[in-house]
């Protein structure tokens, strides 16, 4: 998201500071970053949600809490040990002697070696309202093989000898799961951290934030030449939520928000995975990093170049590698929309255009889910912010923004404008079924004198 207020924001997100218009001396101070109305999580690493009993696979809430953190080995076997339950005897345990065959015998219900070792389950993830397709490899299981996860038992779909499928059921809790293979004869052999639920996001946002650059544009700065462009970006994500990022300004598409009465009405919780990035490849194969802010909850960079950010472009997220963490790679987790003009006023001019009060604000339309206009009067020294707005339209080209929303209109003072065209990605989310809601956001900038 990218906001425009007074440099005092308690937040302190990131601003760059702009050459004046000529004869106004004056500081142009653009706050970006913002994140309000997020509240972020304890050290769970997730926030127990509304009608879920807890975490873990146990009764009361108290499972597993999953892994350290660290990344596992680079084949497909699963985290943890194998063998965390009933542990088969090994083979070489014991004298070899004459009566072998009888012992055999009497411990025939028990298991041999490795003869049912859970070797790799995948995937380990999915969403508490079951149905993800799971293949459990090892074996060579036994015909009538079950699978029992979280306590609850199902039915094998498919039984190849060494490889068992199932979907998984409907679940109550979110974090990790016991997963264990049950024979006919009564022998198992589980995986303590087998299966991680993740609370169901079907329709819902998973993942919400910006990924933006602006673009000044006009002839009417220092020396002729506006400001260099710059970009960054901010991703969290959530416990599914019905959830945009424009809602954090105002829940109504037409309507004008006071930047510093801006907010979000409801409450969200964020994920933190353990991971100490968020890698964003674009369609050629580059790369952009954002890392991890404890603080926030969120993956950032307020640093971009022009190589990190193509419109009308999508960006896939890259798997993470801690053991707690969705590992899925997402195409299209980020799309951006194209670049586009504002007509009137005319910002991208040779001289500084006039602003109205009623200013009606005119674009190339269509392309965006949303538009944000954001409007900020500069005081009197030109030392700071003394009211912005903030509007979110519909992208159809105009927009009237209504008096009312300014508090005073004094008139000859410097006025900043931004156009920002959003286009939100709804990429699935696999772990849970989530949308990723991430804005991919290009904003036109430039200034005039209000009238």
């Amino acid at each position: 998201m990218h906001c425009f207020y007074l440099e005092s924001h308690p937040r302190q997100p990131y601003h760059r500071a702009m050459a004046p218009i000529p004869h106004a001396p004056m500081l142009i101070a653009l706050i970006s970053g913002c994140s309000l109305g997020l509240d972020k999580l304890g050290e769970t690493g997730a926030a127990e949600a509304p009608g879920f009993q807890g975490w873990g696979d146990d009764e009361n809430g108290e499972g597993e809490q999953g892994s350290d953190g660290e990344a596992g080995d680079a084949d497909d076997s699963p985290s943890g040990d194998p063998g965390t339950g009933d542990e088969p005897p090994s083979n070489d345990d014991g004298p070899d002697d004459s009566d072998s065959d009888d012992e055999a015998d009497e411990d025939a219900d028990e298991p041999v070696g490795d003869s049912d070792l859970i070797t790799a389950i995948s995937p380990q993830h999915g969403s508490t309202l079951g149905g993800t397709r799971v293949a459990v490899r090892g074996g060579p299981f036994p015909e009538g093989t079950e699978i029992e996860i979280g306590g609850i038992v199902v039915s094998v779909t498919d039984n190849v000898g060494d490889e068992l499928r199932f979907e998984t059921p409907p679940y109550s809790g979110e974090g990790w799961a016991e997963l264990a293979t049950v024979h006919p004869d009564g022998s198992r052999h589980s995986w303590s951290e087998g299966f991680h639920f993740w609370q169901d996001g079907t329709g819902l946002a998973g993942a919400a934030g910006y990924y933006q650059w602006v673009q000044p544009v006009g002839g009417y700065w220092v020396d002729g030449v506006p400001p260099d462009p710059w970009g960054g970006a901010n991703i969290v994500y959530l416990v599914p939520e019905d959830f945009y990022w424009w809602e954090l300004v105002t829940g109504t598409l037409g309507t004008c928000t006071a930047s510093d009465s801006t907010g979000y009405d409801g409450e969200l919780f964020l994920y933190d995975f353990g991971e100490p990035n968020l890698r964003l490849e674009n369609e050629y194969g580059s790369t952009t990093l954002l890392t991890f802010d404890d603080a926030s909850k969120g993956f950032g960079n307020e640093a971009f170049t022009a190589g990190n950010f193509i419109a009308s472009h999508s960006y896939a997220s890259q798997p993470f590698t801690s053991l707690d963490a969705p590992p899925d790679s997402i195409a299209n987790f980020v799309e951006t929309p194209a670049t586009f003009r504002v007509s009137n006023p005319n910002i991208d001019s040779l001289y500084v255009p006039n602003i109205t009060r009623s200013q009606t604000v005119t674009w190339d339309a269509g392309g965006a889910d949303v538009v944000w206009i954001e409007m900020a009067r500069v005081n009197s020294l030109g030392t700071a912010i003394e009211e912005g707005i903030i509007c979110i339209v519909s992208d159809s080209g105009s927009f009237t923004v209504p008096a009312s929303a300014w508090a005073s209109w004094p008139t000859g003072r410097q006025v900043n404008l931004v156009v920002t065209k959003a286009r939100v990605s709804r990429a699935l989310l696999p772990h849970n079924n989530s949308e990723s809601r991430v804005s991919g956001m290009y904003s036109v900038f430039g200034a005039g004198f209000s009238l």
